[in-house]
């Protein structure tokens, strides 16, 4: 088998071929591996960029949440000086879970837009999704265009995904099921 290799070596031409056979094939491999690799940087992009649309999210529905919870406790007062206020408006799960409800379906474009804005003020798309509860947090799922070094045209519409979470919130518990907005 060597011999036969070197056979081969000793005819004129055969190892400029054999290096420029090879240097291609170098070439090919290392570009799908930098390839990989941007799709790997990207994606690390990606999910940063859903972190800060999560707790730009989280920071708004703290506020939404209290803002909503206050007003109603007062109402309950007003209705009812002698009764419960806290059990009046969120006494049980049931009531609990409309309220959240009724806090998203109020804010659903404000959130819409606060997720929509701080992902694409760090270079996200203006396009993804928030799914509350996702363990106590709200998630966010942002995608970037992904840009490979070789075969542009092969993932000419490709987007590269990443989620990313907020602090968790006690009161996404009291959602009984999960809420998907598109932004």
């Amino acid at each position: 088998m060597l011999q036969r290799y070197r056979r081969q070596l000793d005819k004129r031409g055969n190892v400029t071929t054999f290096w420029i056979v090879g240097i291609a094939i170098f070439f090919f491999v290392f570009a799908v591996l930098g390839t990989v690799v941007v799709a790997w940087m990207q994606h690390a992009y990606a999910q940063a960029v859903a972190d800060s649309g999560s707790l730009a999210a989280t920071k708004k529905m703290d506020q939404w949440v209290q803002e909503e919870m206050n007003r109603k406790l007062q109402e309950a007062m007003n209705i009812n000086p002698n009764g419960d206020p806290y059990y009046m408006v969120l006494g049980t799960k049931e009531k609990k879970d409309a309220f959240m409800r009724e806090v998203i379906n109020r804010h659903r474009s404000e959130l819409q837009a606060v997720v929509r804005k701080y992902v694409t003020k760090n270079g996200g798309s203006r396009h993804g999704m928030i799914r509350l509860p996702v363990n106590e947090r709200i998630e966010v799922e942002a995608q970037l265009k992904f840009e490979p070094m070789i075969f542009q045209d092969f993932f000419e519409n490709t987007f590269v995904k990443g989620s990313g979470t907020g602090p968790s919130r006690d009161y996404l518990t009291w959602l009984k099921s999960k809420v998907v907005i598109d932004y």
